[in-house]
This record gives C-alpha cells, structure tokens and sequence, in this order.
C-alpha cells in the first residue's frame, strides 16, 4: 500500500508578521480614505470632457458621410453583418433583405414588410410610436417640469422650444422611448389627427445613454431634436425626436396641416435615438399596460384612457 503523505501545514505566524500586516492594511485603509474623494472628482471630471466632445457636431458629421458612402458591396455586407450580430438585429422583418442595402444609411433606416407591426385601433387606447425601451413615464408637475433623472427635471418649454406650449401638458403624462441600435429607426403615429407643428431646433448631439442623462443635465434641451404638435380628438399631443451622438440627421415625414392616421410614420431617426411623448391631463390617457423598462412595439397600446 501507498503511504499517505503528510501534507506540510504553515506554521502560525508571528506577533511580528501580524503587527506589519495590521499596520499594511492600517496604511492602505488610509490611503483610500483620502484618494476616494480625490479620484471620483477626477472621474467626474473626465467622463464630462468624454460627453462634451461627443457632443460636438463634428464627430456625427463624420459618421453621417460614411454611412452614406457607397461602398464596394462585400465590404458594405460585412459591414452590414457585423452589425446584425453585434446588435441581434431581427432583421426577418425587414422590407429588403440584409444584402440589399447600398449604404450603411439605408440599413439603419430599413423598412419592415405590411403587417409586421399591427396598430392598435381602440379609441381608448394611444400606441407606442417608436420600438423601443419605455424607459420612464410619470406626470408633469405644476410647474411644466420634467423628471430626468432622481431629483433633477428639465422644464418642457425648453424641450418643445416654445414656453407658451407647455400650458396644456401641466398635470399630463410623459413617456420616454429610447430606440437601442438593434430597432427599426422610424417613428410614427401614437394617435391619428392634424400636424400643427414640425419644427426642427439645432443642438449639440450628447449620448442619451446613462451616462449622458447622467452627467448632462437638461441633456434633452440641450440636444439637436424636431417637434411635432398634433392635434387629436383628445386635444394636443406633442412628439418630440431627440437627436444624440452619431444622430446627424433627423428626417420628418409629415408637414404642418396634414391629417394623419394612427400609425403613419412621420419621423426618421438615422441612427437611433429618444422619442419623448407628452400628453395634456383632459385626455384621460394613463401607462397602465406597460411597465418601465419594458421593450415596446410600434402599434402597441401603451397608455389607455381610464
């Protein structure tokens, strides 16, 4: 039989040993105390100068001229490819398969086929008019301010670029609807009537990931977006698209005095983005089917009028 070995235990360590490693870990204890205030500043600081250089139009220019490049088509499938698979881009839905786009643009403005997404046509009901993640909702406070982020709100004049706007939004609800790199990047319709207003306003284009919500305060107001005004038979809804980093342009497919209907696309993002939609308190409409954080459809009910 094999004799078993012994297995060699350390020996205890000396009062010595223990006092330097109590007095190492006093000393880096220390240290940390005293550079955690210090470092966090400096972090802060740097992801501000990261933002603001984002944020410069330059750098979604640049990205705009060579999305519309027309690349030699192995190239532009790769390209084309490797996106999918970054983003799990579902991409069964779309109009034109994978290999059929000419420019990167094309790609990311894609069409879905007939059918794939089916409209909600309750008169109770008001649809999502982008996909995307509903990423909060709640109500517009008294003084026509916003939430962005926990004790910090932006005030929706400033947002639809005119102040006497925000009188019949006081005391209705907002939505947010972040479009993520993986969705179809058209916005449409949330509720059927008359465009009374497509108004583009120029800004800087900071991320509205976030980091940016964080660290940006107003970053809505601040960023490059176009305003819609529609007027329904529940009174006034507005429909901001708010641009972002890489967000060069943001096409409006309606104009001032259309009727539209439920649906209808009348916005493009190229590149994806934020819809913000605003609704006044007469309509009755409330987010009662969804739930923040929740991935919604174009056409799917979203708020319902209780």
């Amino acid at each position: 039989m094999k004799r078993l070995r012994k297995r060699a235990t350390a020996p205890p360590p000396t009062p010595e040993a223990v006092r330097r490693r109590m007095l190492g870990q006093a000393v880096i204890d220390r240290v940390l105390q005293v550079s955690g205030p210090l470092v966090r500043p400096a972090g802060a600081k740097l992801e501000t100068l990261v933002l603001d250089a984002l944020a410069r139009p330059t750098l979604s220019r640049t990205i705009e001229r060579l999305a519309d490049l027309h690349l030699p088509r192995p190239l532009m499938q790769r390209l084309i490819d490797a996106w999918i698979k970054a983003y799990d881009v579902d991409m069964s839905v779309a109009e034109i398969p994978a290999a059929g786009f000419e420019t990167l643009d094309a790609f990311f403005t894609r069409r879905l086929v007939a059918g794939a997404r089916p409209i909600d046509h309750d008169p109770d009901a008001l649809v999502s008019p982008a996909d995307s993640v509903l990423k909060s909702f709640g109500e517009v406070d008294a003084r026509g301010r916003v939430p962005e982020v926990k004790g910090r709100s932006y005030d929706l004049g400033a947002l639809l670029g005119d102040a006497a706007a925000t009188t019949p939004f006081i005391g209705g609800h907002y939505g947010v609807f972040y479009l993520s790199p993986r969705d179809y990047h058209r916005v449409h319709a949330p509720i059927g009537g008359v465009v009374t207003r497509v108004d583009p306003i120029d800004g800087l284009r900071y991320p509205v990931n976030a980091l940016g919500v964080r660290r940006v305060e107003g970053l809505f107001v601040k960023n490059r977006r176009t305003v819609f005004m529609l007027e329904s038979e529940h009174g006034p809804i507005a429909l901001v698209m708010v641009g972002a980093t890489n967000v060069g342009r943001i096409s409006a497919s309606v104009q001032a005095g259309e009727r539209i209907d439920r649906g209808q696309e009348i916005g493009i993002f190229h590149l994806g983005s934020t819809v913000v939609l605003v609704t006044p308190p007469g309509s009755g409409f409330r987010y009662e089917r969804v739930h923040e954080g929740e991935w919604v459809r174009i056409g799917q009910a979203v708020m319902t009028r209780g």
